[in-house]
């Protein structure tokens, strides 16, 4: 699925790139230490990431050729991966959104989106209800509120604490009884100290989202601590983790520039209407999910699977430079050298010419 997730990325990704230019995005995914290591894991990382990447692929085809079954198959993929992990369960009312003010065919295309979706997601839905009288299970949410609760991942700004603060914490037992009980202690320290909070909430936990190291074991990429790796031994890997590592959050401030860029009119863009959807539909995504974990808790893990978008949308301002600037240099150069170049005649048209 790694390797596959490669290959869907350039192809996604020449959508809205110029060829040379789409096959960066897939390289960086290819030597991303973060998804290479992930492979290796018996954790949802891998698996969630290539059900994202698949579902837009199989969205650029359904927008380049407006049928409601590759909106159907999307939603379907899209199920699946919310199904692998959660963050992005709601994710089909946007986009199908989306969809519906960008294509002619609207309605129909949005709601075979949602009912692709619908088909799988309700069949688990109803086994809760089923065994366990519920649709969800709370824990989940309650949790992902709670463990955001703490500034910096640190309970007190004890440093020892530091990822797992929720086990320090002698009152996390009152705080996760239920939603409200987080939502209310949330609010109350939101009250006792809000400047503190608020640069948490929107500073702090974006920042700790595209972390480089990840929180829970020995930093760098590595979930579980490990006796032996090849970013440690071999060269070329030593090689490719730094080059990532130097790259990683100019890439991250790229995406973010992107982010905001492809909203602009099409006309001030001057992009075609699939390069458009492509880097709105992805930078939708990335959005997305920034907010929900600026909500929740904001664990550098959880952003491993975004790695293959955010490598997309930072090639999409340097794609679009070179399409207005350098693609219009090079044309202009082109013409010029053309109309100076003379044209070359057979003897037969030099006498007739005479």
């Amino acid at each position: 699925m790694g390797v596959l997730t490669i290959l869907l990325v350039f192809d996604l990704s020449r959508r809205f790139l110029p060829a040379p230019l789409a096959l960066v995005p897939a390289l960086l995914t290819a030597l991303s230490p973060h998804l290479a290591t992930s492979g290796i894991y018996l954790l949802t990382e891998t698996l969630f990431a290539f059900l994202l990447v698949l579902t837009f692929w199989i969205l650029a085809r359904g927008i380049d050729h407006p049928r409601a079954g590759w909106l159907l198959l999307a939603g379907a993929v899209l199920a699946a991966a919310a199904l692998t992990r959660p963050a992005v369960l709601y994710f089909v009312v946007p986009l199908a959104l989306l969809v519906a003010v960008w294509q002619p065919n609207r309605l129909r295309l949005a709601v075979a989106l949602v009912l692709g979706f619908l088909l799988v997601f309700l069949p688990w839905t109803a086994r809760n209800l089923h065994t366990l009288n519920v649709t969800s299970d709370s824990a989940l949410t309650i949790n992902f509120l709670h463990h955001g609760l703490y500034p910096d991942f640190l309970y007190n700004d004890d440093p020892q604490t530091f990822a797992y603060p929720y086990r320090y914490d002698p009152e996390s037992d009152r705080i996760s009884e239920s939603v409200g009980s987080v939502l209310r202690e949330i609010g109350d320290r939101f009250q006792a100290e809000p400047v503190r909070y608020a640069h948490w909430y929107l500073v702090g936990k974006p920042m700790m989202l595209w972390s480089w190291h990840l929180t829970e074991s020995i930093g760098g990429p590595f979930v579980y601590e490990v006796s032996k790796t090849p970013y440690l031994t071999l060269p070329h890997f030593r090689g490719t983790y730094a080059l990532m590592h130097i790259l990683h959050w100019p890439l991250v401030l790229l995406a973010a520039v992107a982010s905001l860029l492809v909203w602009l009119p099409r006309g001030v863009l001057a992009l075609s209407s699939s390069t458009l959807w492509a880097g709105r539909s992805i930078a939708l995504l990335v959005m997305f999910f920034l907010a929900i974990h600026m909500v929740g808790a904001p664990f550098p893990r959880y952003s491993v699977p975004m790695r293959p978008f955010i490598y997309a949308l930072a090639l999409f301002p340097i794609g679009w430079l070179w399409e207005r600037w350098v693609g219009g240099w090079l044309s202009a150069a082109w013409r010029r050298a053309s109309l100076r170049t003379p044209a070359i005649s057979s003897p037969q048209n030099s006498r007739e010419n005479q």
